[in-house]
């Protein structure tokens, strides 16, 4: 049985390679059979995992062979733990296709599944928690939706046992009366398709609950499985008890609470695939009030006892934070900013992801302030100091060749990160190899204060109108070296034709729908100035990107057009600036420019009198 503390660090997989027995060799001490057909032609497997429920195993296996005998099925009994001489009381009864697997140590519910997936003969596997009860017809059921809704799993129904107000039903055990789509969160009493199940690497072993809306989620995200084939069937009904007492009740809530948060530094786009399916959940009978009363209660000591522990660990690792080689670097680049970059390492220093290389490139500072807080950073920081202040795209590429990491993470020394986010963008980028770009939420104050949600997978094309993400973008180092690195001939936006460069390799680009970012709009920001400098630098980014331009003119100018038509700002700067943008995009056809800056320059002479 798995039990995990607060500071368990759960290693959930990102991607599953397909399910085989050698990886579970030497679990198995002894395999029995009764009544056992070599020519099984049915397509349900039942897969029973027993513990320490006693009796209650039995209990389920009658439950099981009262079905009708409409379809024909097979148990595979997974012993992870149970008395002798409830054993020899299951090896006693009168069943038929049945295997029982004796195991030499406990392994956890999801491991004890997956072994008895593999030894399994049917097209279909059920999952039955071993202490519940099957209503006389659920296997019927199972089969008949099986087949007519051709679906990859379901799952059924949960009601108590135990007739009791006082009884503590969790909100996803009833999900109503009506058939729905849902995610499977009843492992318990679901059923899916073996050979989808085998592909996507059975249930996360690491895992004591939730392992069945993991798989789902890795069933989508990584295989292409449709998310409407997974259903809740009510007809399916298992009587199953959550906790039998107070103290049990808290154990279980601690272990949900816990998979839960690490679930989501693992899979950061899984709260995307849960709100899929709240569309179709129809709202579950309230509980009754003490017993409501009492799992709140609970809930919020678990909360706080977590964040303690969380913040006593953080504390213990930023103390010791040695490592070897690291798995990310992020790069500062520094420029008479002295004020800002302790906090800008101390938001590094505070990340979850220990391995975190840290490099400050100093662009030749002027102010002795600057120099004095770079020497006051301790060991830990590589801190390297240019002789000539070449601007910011030439000091991040000098710390960008120092890097030792796979993964590298940009950050100007007045901004600040979220201490997940380079965990998160980790697991992303080692979850699928497509991934060249990975970014966040901004949230920006001080001058100015809103929040940017750059767009997810944000198509190439439209990156040719504007910036598509912010400047602490996570990008792999590989895919920056390929791309010829930042052009240090821009003084602004430099992110932006940086973008545009990785994005030409054909590298996804994902975005973490969190805010993980912290901008900070300074009066003297060296936006303002690129802003007031556009043309020229929108200039360089077309020149840079002419083969892109040529292609999309016509999508890029539609999308400028509607830009102007909707910025009352834009209009008025380009009426301020009417005779200098005249002159620039004349001297442009001079220089027989490309269909776009041609474009370009007859759509600005629609906004400028």
């Amino acid at each position: 049985m798995i039990s995990y503390s607060y500071t368990t660090s759960i290693d959930m997989r990102l991607r599953s390679d397909s399910l085989q027995l050698s990886d579970f060799h030497g679990l198995i001490k002894d395999r029995k059979k009764i009544s056992y057909s070599e020519k099984f032609s049915g397509s349900l497997s039942i897969v029973i995992l027993g513990y320490d429920e006693g009796d209650d195993c039995l209990r389920l296996i009658e439950s099981i062979y009262k079905n009708s005998g409409e379809v024909e099925f097979e148990v595979v009994f997974v012993d992870n733990g149970l008395d002798q001489s409830v054993v020899d009381r299951i090896l006693d009864g009168a069943w038929s296709n049945f295997v029982y697997l004796k195991l030499t140590q406990n392994v956890g519910c999801s491991i004890g599944r997956n072994i008895g997936a593999l030894e399994s003969r049917g097209a279909f596997l059920v999952f039955l928690d071993s202490d519940g009860v099957i209503d006389s017809r659920a296997l019927w059921e199972i089969h008949k939706h099986m087949l007519s809704r051709k679906l990859v799993a379901l799952r059924g129904k949960v009601i108590p046992i135990t007739n009791d107000d006082g009884v503590y039903v969790p909100s996803h055990y009833d999900l109503g009366d009506q058939a729905l789509v849902s995610f499977i969160d009843a492992e318990g009493i679901s059923c899916w398709k073996k050979d989808v199940f085998m592909r996507a690497g059975g249930f996360e072993g690491a895992l004591a609950g939730g392992e069945g809306l993991i798989l789902c989620y890795r069933m989508c995200e990584f295989y292409g499985i449709d998310r409407d084939q997974f259903m809740y069937i009510p007809d399916i009904l298992l009587r199953h008890d959550f906790s039998f007492d107070a103290k049990n009740l808290k154990y279980k809530l601690r272990q949900r609470e816990i998979v839960s948060r690490q679930r989501l530094m693992r899979y950061p786009f899984i709260e995307d695939f849960i709100s899929y399916y709240s569309q179709y959940r129809s709202q579950s009978d309230p509980l009754p009030r003490d017993v409501a009363l009492l799992a709140n209660k609970l809930e919020d000591e678990i909360r706080v006892e977590y964040d303690q522990a969380l913040e006593s660990l953080q504390a213990e690792r930023n103390e010791n934070r040695h490592f070897e080689e690291p798995l990310f670097s992020v790069v500062i680049p520094c420029y008479n900013l002295g004020e800002y970059i302790l906090n800008a390492v101390a938001s590094i220093r505070s990340q979850t992801l220990r391995e975190v290389e840290i490099i400050v490139v100093d662009d030749a500072s002027t102010d002795v302030e600057t120099r004095r807080m770079l020497r006051k950073l301790d060991s830990c920081v590589e801190v390297i100091f240019l002789d000539e202040n070449n601007g910011v795209s030439h000091a991040r590429n000098i710390g960008i060749q120092k890097a030792r990491a796979q993964y590298v993470l940009c950050l100007d020394a007045d901004d600040t990160i979220a201490a997940k986010y380079l965990e998160m963008a980790k697991n992303v980028f080692d979850s699928d190899r497509g991934v060249d770009l990975v970014s966040c939420h901004v949230s920006v104050s001080g001058e100015t204060s809103w929040i940017w949600k750059p767009q997810d997978r944000f198509p190439l094309r439209e990156a040719l109108v504007s910036s598509p993400l912010p400047t602490a973008t996570c990008f792999r180092k590989n895919a920056h070296e390929r791309s010829g690195g930042y052009d240090t001939h821009l003084r602004g936006y430099e992110d932006w034709d940086h973008w545009l460069r990785i994005m030409k390799l054909g590298g996804e680009v994902r975005v973490l729908p969190h805010k993980l970012f912290y901008y900070y709009s300074r009066p003297d920001s060296k936006v303002k100035t690129s802003n007031g400098n556009s043309d020229k630098l929108f200039g360089r980014i077309i020149e840079n990107h002419s083969e892109l331009y040529d292609q999309h003119y016509k999508f890029a100018l539609l999308c400028k057009h509607k830009q102007w038509l909707s910025t009352d700002m834009a209009f008025k700067a380009l009426q301020n600036e009417s005779v200098r943008v005249r002159q620039e995009n004349e001297q442009l056809r001079e220089e027989n420019a490309h269909p776009f800056i041609t474009g370009l320059t007859r759509l600005k002479k629609k906004f400028i009198p």
